[in-house]
């Protein structure tokens, strides 16, 4: 059985829970003005909300033009404990769901606001129930699990499948102290489970669409775990579309500017068919230095920590189990699943924390806009990694290979100053395929050997996949000759037999941050293909060596490609927890370029080229023209390095001239 929260009331509305206000099943809410009496034959959202019962539909028939503001009352709105309570915003007339495609902008027309930007009062005692009554314009939910710091203007107490559409929410930036807590549009209390909030709009008015237009909440949606007499969680929360093929893109949300815009403490969370910190257009976003400015003077003014100011995408913690970020996979809307997530003030474009048990993201766009090409602005206050899976926990970035919306499965990740594509620990699994970067600064994909927050030495991490991880745990492309690639692919244990090598086009852009790292950055760019050891399009009958054939993938003598090698414990399938990915192999193009970098004191010159080690010889001549003269350099003096060749060499001052070039061995 469940139990009610005490709640504080005034006088006013306790007679209001008394008075009949509709047709049972039906609420219709007909005035803006939450003052609204049982005597005025005007029905408003305060009443409607006290009176709600379990599988009631909340309405809207409000006269007028719109888009109606509908302020929060003095002490919030009561807390909602009916189950099965739908609220429907698209019902005012007026409005509209979103009808475009995911990648297609959104254009909602949304007439109901919930308003909370007020500020009616000032300093207040969270400890007098009196001056919460009269103190700012949203919910406090002190008594419900949450801290002190916190309000909700819709908060969901036990009930279950509460479904809200159509509605906007504004507030106030806030300090989130107890003096001036934090302000969340929707907030999940102990075990509020299936909720669905959909086709809404946070951050911004309806026709907003600058800056100047933000009224942020601090959290589209929220739901920490309630800890009084145990921890209790809410689960199964869908923020949204749920993808089921019905309306799918009437259920979209459009949040901007929050300072955690999902921030949740529950198993089974799907955030899917999300604009976060992007406009309803698709193509600009949040100005995130402007904002963190703004909150940095909202938080000194309230007296907290300046630098405790974020703007994050989604934060999901202590219990994550069978999470999804974007699409599902399962065939069905899968392309108006996916999210399109603007950059962040943070250390990571998303985060999970305290384990990431089965979670799944993929098919989004991050820092990126709706065209593939319209870059989110990067803040100067922070380089954030692409996203940390604190904890233990399986994981899976991009697609699973089953044969299912595979294509939309990838991510597409866009200018990414971090250095860490993934950060998590030594028993956690991730699988990453299909995702493509453009101008990232990670410095390895999955992640780096050795790289802190992540395993500390490849070799140890990949034991349970590999067969002889100490000999290398990456894919290596050995020679592209006549458009055939020679790859040798690590043999895997008997529990993962199962392997798919997935071939890419490097991104350039990252390769040509090369000269700040020891080593080369191999991205993914463009995926080309997935290929098995002996099966279609391999032309090598030898275990654990490919020979495929990528004249028809259009590359030129100098495009760099690279490959990652996935291992499964079940065959056709690439899903976490049975399965893993190596890191890049290095890159290889028909014709690598040489560099040189002189050193005219010491008389030396270093040469360096991307590509496999062995696979060509350096020559020097000091007559570029002679068909004679080229005289092979020490071979046993070049070093390889994360795709990266490097051979010294000392040449004769008093020759005017010295050439160099590659030869394939």
């Amino acid at each position: 059985m469940k139990y009610k929260a005490l709640l504080y009331l005034p006088a006013v509305s306790i007679l209001a829970l008394c008075a009949p206000l509709a047709q049972a099943g039906t609420i219709t809410v007909t005035t803006t003005d939450n003052q609204s009496g049982p005597e005025d034959g005007k029905i408003s959202l305060d009443e409607a909300l006290r009176s709600a019962a379990d599988d009631d539909v909340i309405r809207f028939n409000i006269p007028g033009a719109g888009p109606h503001f509908i302020a929060t009352p003095l002490g919030g709105y009561p807390l909602i404990t009916a189950n099965h309570l739908t609220i429907e915003g698209y019902s005012q007339p007026g409005s509209s769901p979103n009808t475009n495609p995911i990648l297609g902008g959104n254009n909602a027309k949304i007439q109901i606001v919930l308003d909370s930007t007020g500020d009616e009062s000032g300093a207040i005692d969270p400890q007098d129930p009196d001056m919460l009554l009269n103190s700012r314009r949203s919910t406090r939910i002190l008594h419900s699990g949450y801290g002190d710091s916190e309000n909700g203007i819709l908060a969901v107490f036990e009930a279950d499948f509460f479904n809200v559409s159509g509605l906007c929410f504004i507030a106030r930036r806030s300090a989130g102290s107890t003096q001036d807590p934090a302000i969340y549009a929707v907030a999940l209390v102990k075990e509020a489970s299936n909720a669905h909030i959909h086709g809404c709009l946070f951050g911004i008015a309806p026709g907003g669409s600058t800056q100047a237009d933000l009224k942020p909440v601090a959290s589209a949606v929220a739901g920490f775990r309630y800890r009084t007499g145990g921890d209790v969680y809410s689960f199964d929360a869908v923020i949204g579309t749920d993808g089921d093929g019905v309306k799918d893109r009437a259920e979209f949300n459009v949040a901007v500017g929050g300072r955690d815009t999902f921030a949740l403490e529950l198993p089974g969370a799907r955030i899917s068919g999300n604009y976060v910190n992007v406009f309803p257009d698709g193509l600009h976003f949040v100005d995130l230095d402007d904002n963190y400015a703004k909150w940095g003077d909202v938080y000194e003014a309230g007296g907290s920590d300046r630098g405790d100011v974020t703007i994050e995408n989604f934060e999901i913690g202590r219990s994550t189990a069978n999470s999804v970020i974007g699409t599902n996979g399962d065939g069905i809307s899968d392309s108006d699943e996916r999210n399109v997530f603007g950059s962040v003030v943070y250390d990571h474009l998303g985060e999970t924390y305290g384990g990431a048990a089965n979670v799944v993201v993929a098919g989004n766009y991050f820092g990126v806009g709706v065209d593939g090409i319209t870059r989110s602005p990067v803040s100067t206050n922070a380089a954030p990694d692409f996203i940390d899976f604190g904890g233990n926990g399986q994981v899976r970035i991009g697609s699973n290979g089953d044969g299912v919306s595979d294509d939309l499965e990838g991510n597409l990740i866009v200018n990414v100053s971090g250095k860490k594509f993934w950060a998590g620990n030594a028993s956690s699994l991730v699988v990453s395929r299909r995702n493509s970067l453009v101008d990232c600064g990670f410095a390895a994909i999955p992640f780096a050997d050795g790289a802190n927050g992540a395993p500390s030495k490849y070799a140890t991490y990949y034991i349970p996949y590999l067969a002889n991880p100490d000999q290398g745990v990456a894919p290596v492309l050995q020679s592209l000759v006549g458009g055939i690639l020679k790859v040798t692919l690590p043999a895997p244990t008997e529990g993962y037999p199962n392997s798919v090598l997935d071939l890419y086009r490097v991104d350039p852009a990252a390769l040509a941050k090369t000269t700040f790292w020891p080593a080369a950055l191999v991205h993914p760019g463009t995926y080309l293909g997935s290929f098995t050891d002996n099966g279609p399009g391999d032309l090598n009958p030898v275990s654990n060596e490919l020979s495929i054939d990528v004249s028809a993938f259009g590359l030129t003598d100098t495009t760099f490609i690279a490959a990652a090698a996935s291992y499964s414990a079940v065959a056709g399938s690439f899903n976490a927890p049975d399965a893993v990915t190596t890191p890049m192999s290095n890159p290889i193009s028909a014709k690598p370029t040489l560099s040189i970098t002189v050193d005219t004191t010491a008389l030396t010159a270093e040469l360096s080229w991307l590509g496999a080690p062995d696979a060509f010889d350096a020559l020097s001549n000091p007559l570029v023209n002679s068909a004679a003269g080229w005289t092979a350099l020490p071979a046993d003096s070049t070093v390889h390095t994360g795709g990266r060749n490097v051979l010294p060499t000392t040449f004769d001052p008093a020759t005017k001239a010295q050439f160099y070039r590659l030869q394939s061995k």
